[in-house]
């Protein structure tokens, strides 16, 4: 109950059972309260099981330093745990979670271990399995531990080639620009050679060579008896009655043989090839 002054108590009735005077600030008396009026104000609205000092001392187990006694016990009270399943909904403020660096605390947003400038942790390439790298987070330059990138002067067109076997190329067609053409050994005939033209001096073939096929008889020189030898034509009229021996072939126009008849000037022994 609160300090309670004279001149704050209330002002009682003259009877004999007043016994307490009332008095202001002055000193002045200016009523008397009675023992009612003082238990009131002891009491202060309190509870019948409480309102008396035996009543309070019984609830507090009659224990004169109460106080000590509950800081004790409460300092021994075991916390109670619960699984985590229980909770189902709702977050935690951080001020309820035990943050730290060690095992047993939480490491928190802004722990500096978290920052962008920390040491990155290597993964197995099998760990990533979608989207592509930017090229900024790719260490590249020309040693074995980093990746050589397109701009890299090695990957120009000027470098040079690497030698490949010929067995490596199964598909597709070289640029002509790719193959060292030329006239020696070593280089490759191409197209525009001039060696390859028409005009070039056909090359000697043995007869036997050829198995198929009919020669143009502009392609066959005129072919005289002074051109062969003594035995590369025989007559053998032997064996054939009423023939004649052929002791000559010519190659002739058709004009110029027509104009041979008409003035029958033609060789009963030469054959005559109309070109």
């Amino acid at each position: 109950m609160a300090n309670v002054k004279i001149s704050e108590l209330p002002a009682g009735t003259a009877a004999l059972t007043d016994i307490v005077p009332a008095m202001n600030a002055g000193g002045t008396t200016t009523s008397k309260l009675t023992v009612s009026a003082i238990l009131d104000l002891l009491v202060d609205s309190a509870p019948g099981a409480l309102n008396t000092l035996n009543e309070i001392a019984a609830a507090i187990g009659d224990d004169a330093d109460y106080a000590a006694t509950i800081t004790q016990a409460l300092a021994g009270k075991a916390s109670t745990t619960s699984p985590a399943s229980i909770i189902t909904s709702g977050t935690f403020p951080a001020s309820r979670i035990d943050t730290g660096t060690t095992s047993a605390t939480v490491c928190v947003g802004n722990d500096a271990r978290l920052s962008d400038s920390r040491t990155p942790v290597a993964h197995a390439a099998s760990l990533v399995t979608s989207g592509t790298f930017a090229i900024a987070r790719l260490p590249t330059g020309t040693d074995a531990a980093s990746v050589c990138i397109g701009n890299d002067a090695r990957l120009s067109d000027a470098r040079t080639p690497v030698a490949h076997a010929a067995s490596l190329v199964t598909s597709g067609t070289l640029d002509v620009d790719r193959i060292p053409t030329g006239t020696d050994a070593a280089s490759v005939c191409i197209g525009n050679d001039s060696r390859l033209s028409d005009a070039r001096t056909p090359t000697d073939h043995d007869a036997a060579k050829v198995t198929s096929g009919t020669f143009n008889i502009a392609r066959i020189p005129t072919i005289t008896q002074a051109k062969l030898p003594t035995t590369a034509v025989v007559s053998d009229t032997s064996t054939e009655a009423n023939s004649t021996a052929i002791n000559n072939v010519v190659a002739i126009s058709q004009t110029n043989y027509t104009a041979l008849v008409n003035a029958s000037a033609t060789n009963a022994t030469t054959l005559y090839v109309i070109t």
